[in-house]
């Protein structure tokens, strides 16, 4: 399954110097964008946190084995350019120059569940939910930042879809995963875009097994 994990930036700030309800107010319109294109995309949204939104691919169980994975990533994709879209609209509407969203993306597996016996949430668990996390915290402000493992999938997948461009090397417990900012192919100028091979020494991180899970966000970024 495919993880998304979308975070306000400059929100912080703006949000300081004006009344609660003016924030609750625009996060509540802007989240109800965000919701209403989950349900059309035909993800799962797993939770929002502060100013963080999270959501999931559909998973592959037993009661859906005929699930494209694929396809559920490519929805993926289109869900996070559809949000980078959203909060440029807001940002020019609400004329705050410094809001924008950092939305970060990763492809693996995880364990799913409700624990505790007040206030049940489901929720996920795993070291690929982690680096998705990672994957978000560690982009570019109205960028996508994508693991080295979703980079492959998606060239294997989509074939001269996509380009990456080699953002850092990020530490996700005692791993290191690459990560990249992806554009559509033609969005952006070649020399931005130029070859995104694997820097050399840097291993890729496959789908790990189970053994952390979503942190608190920051909220004072």
């Amino acid at each position: 399954m495919t993880f998304l994990f979308a975070d306000i930036c400059g929100f912080t700030s703006w949000a300081k110097n004006v009344d609660a309800c003016e924030v609750v107010t625009m996060l509540q319109k802007l989240f109800a964008r965000f919701d209403r294109d989950s349900t059309k995309y035909k993800l799962y949204k797993l939770c929002t946190i502060g100013d963080a939104y999270v959501a999931v691919s559909e998973p592959v169980t037993e009661d859906n084995e005929d699930y494209d994975p694929v396809e559920g990533t490519s929805l993926v994709l289109t869900m996070a350019q559809s949000m980078i879209s959203n909060i440029q609209d807001v940002r020019e509407r609400l004329n705050i120059p410094s809001l924008n969203m950092r939305i970060g993306l990763h492809y693996g597996t995880c364990v799913g569940g409700v624990i505790g016996s007040g206030r049940l949430r489901y929720d996920l668990w795993g070291m690929d939910v982690l680096t998705g996390n990672m994957m978000e915290s560690n982009g570019e402000p109205g960028k996508v930042n994508v693991s080295a493992v979703l980079k492959d999938f998606l060239i294997k997948h989509f074939p001269g879809k996509f380009k990456f461009r080699f953002n850092k090397t990020v530490c996700v417990i005692n791993k290191t995963v690459d990560s990249y900012i992806i554009h559509p192919a033609g969005e952006v100028p070649e020399e931005e875009t130029a070859a995104a091979a694997q820097p050399e020494g840097s291993p890729l991180l496959p789908p790990q097994g189970i053994t952390s899970s979503v942190p608190r966000r920051d909220e004072s970024r």
